[in-house]
């Protein structure tokens, strides 16, 4: 769906998961996210959470929207 995009598989996985009573174990500490709680603190974070895209001085910038409908370059430029 073009309005929604990649959310729909976010969506699709939660709605199938439930209906087939796949349980969770849901854990604040495993993952930091940009803009969210916890940003500063990553020493003891797993997964860091591409929500949004990153941009620098110099026109570097990495974002997963500029990869729809393929995968990024096994190595990215450099900023």
């Amino acid at each position: 769906n073009h309005i929604f995009g990649w959310v729909l598989e976010m969506w699709g996985y939660n709605l199938a998961a439930r209906n087939l009573g796949i349980r969770h174990t849901v854990s604040q500490s495993i993952q930091v996210e940009p803009q969210g709680i916890g940003t500063d603190d990553m020493a003891d974070k797993d997964i860091y959470h591409y929500t949004f895209g990153l941009s620098l001085p110099g026109g570097w910038r990495v974002d997963k929207r500029q990869y729809y409908g393929g995968y990024p370059a096994d190595h990215l430029r450099s900023p």
